[in-house]
């Protein structure tokens, strides 16, 4: 059994809703506004980020290979896209604890946004994506 989402963690500037299971052992996490299910679980706040960038780099490495768009539109024909919203709505909460929501998403957004080395992870420059932790 999950808990209520308390915590959104900024990834490579997606947001992922984080939960703890009941008995405080495991935390999940997952990404929001993409176009399809990206989960990632660790025991610890640290792991989690770190497997929450694993699985959002190899999300986008799906992404770019079948040359499809990681974020979900907006329905009803509304243009933009559904991440744009949860922007909007995380802005007030990271304001309230001095976080620049804009300057780091762009921030993370940047240190993801370039090709890899095949077959390697360590190009996600790890000061520029850190995850952040915003509660609610």
């Amino acid at each position: 059994m999950l808990l209520p989402v308390q915590d959104i963690m900024l990834i490579g500037g997606v947001p992922a809703a984080v939960t703890v299971n009941a008995s405080g052992r495991l935390m999940r996490g997952v990404f929001m506004g993409l176009n399809a299910d990206v989960d990632f679980y660790a025991p610890t706040q640290s792991e989690l980020a770190s497997q929450g960038t694993t699985a959002l780099v190899d999300f986008f490495a799906v992404c770019r290979r079948t040359n499809r768009s990681p974020l979900k539109p907006r329905g009803n024909g509304q243009p933009g896209y559904v991440v744009e919203d949860l922007y909007k709505a995380l802005e007030e909460p990271a304001r309230r604890r001095g976080i620049d929501l804009y300057r780091v998403v762009t921030e993370q957004a940047r240190a993801l946004d370039h090709e890899p080395t095949p077959g390697s992870r360590d190009w996600v420059k790890p000061v520029d994506a850190a995850p952040i932790l915003i509660s609610l």
